[in-house]
């Protein structure tokens, strides 16, 4: 049993389908179910990055709690987490298009720093009548600052072609090949990844004690 799991009874489920997310909380030795969960993740007009991140997060919640229970725990933990990149101007970095909408953000990132952001919930999930309520919830915001070297078009476009960038906040990733371009990074590494470990592992905890004043089991 790895040494997070021995304080934590309830099951833990993550809602997300990143393998990375997965591969962090393997990595800690923490045993978890993996599901998809679907919304809308377009940003609101004039949204702050705040705003929307935390919104994205509590809606993923939400999400999970209409999906087919059939195959998940009567009570468990619920980990829902959402990542973006901030310029210094606050513009907000989320998946590229396509190409030329990477590029335009890799030239705002060149040799210069921006901010990693992901935003992770654990929710208590109690299955009551049937159904699922969420009966506690915290989340947490964790930031990253990481710093780029000069880009050049040409690493651009071999970087694009590798197919990395696609699915990734900011168009790149730290853990794969992207990890050529970042000369510093100042924080959390797993956060830039996609998930902090510290504070993730912290909110288990947290929603843990809470099922033993509650006498959850």
């Amino acid at each position: 049993m790895g040494v997070m799991m021995s304080l934590i009874n309830l099951p833990v489920v993550l809602a997300s389908s990143s393998p990375r997310r997965h591969e962090l909380l393997q990595q800690v030795a923490i045993a978890h179910q993996q599901c998809s969960v679907e919304i809308d993740e377009t940003r609101l007009p004039n949204e702050l990055a705040t705003t929307y991140i935390e919104r994205m997060v509590s809606e993923k919640s939400q999400a999970m709690l209409s999906t087919n229970h059939l195959n998940l725990p009567n009570n468990y933990l619920l980990i829902t987490a959402d990542t973006i990149g901030v310029l210094q101007d606050g513009q907000v970095l989320v998946k590229p298009m396509n190409f030329d909408d990477a590029v335009q953000m890799w030239q705002k990132m060149s040799h210069t720093t921006h901010q990693v952001w992901t935003a992770v919930q654990v929710s208590l999930i109690q299955l009551i009548a049937n159904n699922p309520i969420i009966i506690w919830q915290k989340q947490q915001t964790v930031k990253t600052e990481v710093e780029f070297i000069q880009l050049s078009f040409e690493q651009m476009q071999a970087y694009w072609e590798t197919g990395e960038p696609c699915d990734k906040a900011g168009g790149y990733a730290i853990q794969g090949q992207g990890g050529a371009w970042v000369k510093k990074i100042y924080g959390s590494y797993s956060n830039v990844v996609g998930l902090p470990l510290v504070e993730t592992i912290d909110l288990l905890q947290q929603a843990q004690q809470m099922t033993i004043k509650q006498k959850i089991s």
